[in-house]
């Protein structure tokens, strides 16, 4: 590649007007030969100068108004506070990590299946792989918080999925078979959730401390006309949910209902000072965490 074509690598390197016109254009021919519903940048965005990405950005965002589709550009928030992208113009997305409270914006999550603390972003022979129980804990909880989640599997050169990447995939899709009605097509509720694990932080790379979760820690989201409390376990012969302590957000007369998804009978419950107790079933109908399912009149 010619010198003036290179990107930067001492800090404070500015691209050459070469680079920049290359950029772009390349961007521009993505965008009309794939017409993509997303276009991920990593970290680097932030040395392009800000009219060329003002000009992508417009580009991209005009032409998806013309094929009448919904498209998502992502950009890094580094250092914290700080954007590539204008606020609302894009999904903040955070590598290997999380928000540890409900934004008021969406983010995205881009991490991997398997368990090395930055991800493999590739097939690699001696990595390990995290637990469905992780993977799906990790799921609920991001959805929890206005966040979405980017699931990266290292395919072989031929293509094939390593069966311990099977194992989890396999492993969510049984999990959402049952409980997919409480993270698809549901936002966010009032709160996040509660219980008594600790955050790690907010930020990139920051899942290798993440804290286990137990049965006591739930996640809330909200569809249609209810209320979904994800309990991040199995629970034992009842449930109480304290973020109701006191009728706080709920009266009695609210709730028209309280189900577990997966079991197909209704589930006594009563509201009171301690919050919100739900009798959970004998047998739960799915590992690594449950869902209740409040519904409101």
């Amino acid at each position: 590649m010619p010198q003036a074509l290179r990107p930067p690598h001492e800090e404070g390197d500015c691209p050459s007007e070469e680079f920049l016109t290359l950029w772009r254009d390349k961007l521009r021919e993505v965008i009309d030969r794939y017409r993509p519903d997303m276009i991920w940048f990593d970290f680097g965005l932030g040395r392009i100068r800000e009219s060329y990405r003002r000009e992508v950005l417009a580009y991209y965002y005009n032409r998806a108004s013309e094929w009448q589709r919904e498209v998502v550009v992502t950009c890094k928030q580094v250092p914290a506070g700080h954007f590539n992208l204008p606020p609302l113009t894009a999904l903040t997305d955070l590598e290997v990590g999380k928000m540890n409270s409900l934004t008021p914006h969406p983010w995205l999550t881009d991490t991997s299946v398997d368990a090395g603390p930055r991800g493999a972003w590739s097939h690699v022979r001696a990595v390990g792989y995290k637990s469905v129980e992780r993977l799906v804990h990790n799921l609920v909880d991001r959805v929890s918080k206005n966040g979405y989640l980017l699931l990266n599997v290292g395919p072989r050169a031929d293509g094939s999925i390593p069966a311990g990447a099977r194992e989890c995939l396999r492993g969510i899709g049984k999990w959402l078979a049952v409980n997919g009605e409480a993270v698809f097509d549901t936002v966010p509720w009032l709160v996040a959730g509660e219980g008594p694990t600790s955050a790690s932080g907010d930020g990139h790379f920051n899942e290798t401390n993440e804290p286990r979760f137990t049965a006591q820690d739930v996640r809330f989201t909200s569809g249609g006309n209810c209320i979904y409390a994800v309990c991040l376990g199995r629970p034992g012969d009842e449930v109480t949910l304290t973020t109701f302590r006191q009728r706080h957000y709920l009266y009695p007369e609210d709730i028209a209902s309280v189900g577990m998804l997966g079991c197909d009978r209704e589930l006594p419950w009563r509201l009171d000072t301690d919050g919100l107790t739900i009798q959970t079933p004998a047998k739960i109908p799915c590992e690594h965490a449950c869902a209740f399912k409040i519904a409101l009149r």
